[in-house]
């Protein structure tokens, strides 16, 4: 099974994911991992972090639990929508709508700093990524067979609010 965490920049995607980590065991990834690995800033190295990011998106999942993290916005979001249903995995999609104003909070209070060949600031794409992620909601864009596609205001997550996660993720085990 894989979920796919999608989210504007600081709309608490990271902070999500850590909270299903603390209940069940599965693995981990995100673009920004694959970008701190293998990123030095240089769209290069960008585009061989998507490589890696990709393969964890394309590959079946095996006995355990993937959770994988990205914007769910941009140029990639095509690829990653086609290698989850190339992967022939089930799994859910969970977008976190969060408030604008609170992403752009919580970009300044970041310290860690991911390479990225950024050509404009973080904050000033937040908007953008809003639209978009809207659009794609709005368009079904993220329905992909076999997943399930879940919203949650990312504005105060905690450990009940991922009680609707943790339920989905017992019944698939059960199924399987």
């Amino acid at each position: 099974m894989k979920i796919l965490i999608i989210g504007n920049i600081g709309s608490g995607k990271t902070m999500l994911a850590h909270h299903i980590l603390d209940r069940i065991d599965a693995f981990f990834t995100s673009i920004d991992e694959m970008r701190m690995q293998f990123g030095d800033g240089s769209f290069e190295k960008e585009y061989l972090a998507w490589s890696h990011f990709l393969h964890y998106c394309e590959s079946p999942s095996t006995s355990s639990l993937l959770i994988l993290e990205f914007s769910g916005a941009g140029c990639h979001k095509h690829s990653v929508r086609q290698a989850l249903l190339n992967s022939g995995d089930t799994g859910l999609i969970i977008y976190l709508n969060t408030p604008v104003e609170t992403c752009r909070e919580r970009l300044t209070l970041r310290k860690s700093l991911v390479p990225y060949p950024w050509l404009i600031s973080p904050k000033d794409v937040v908007e953008r990524i809003h639209l978009e992620l809207t659009e794609s909601i709005r368009s079904e864009f993220w329905k992909i067979p076999g997943f399930s596609v879940l919203t949650l205001d990312g504005t105060n997550l905690s450990e009940t609010s991922i009680e609707p996660i943790l339920s989905i993720i017992r019944s698939h085990q059960h199924r399987v």
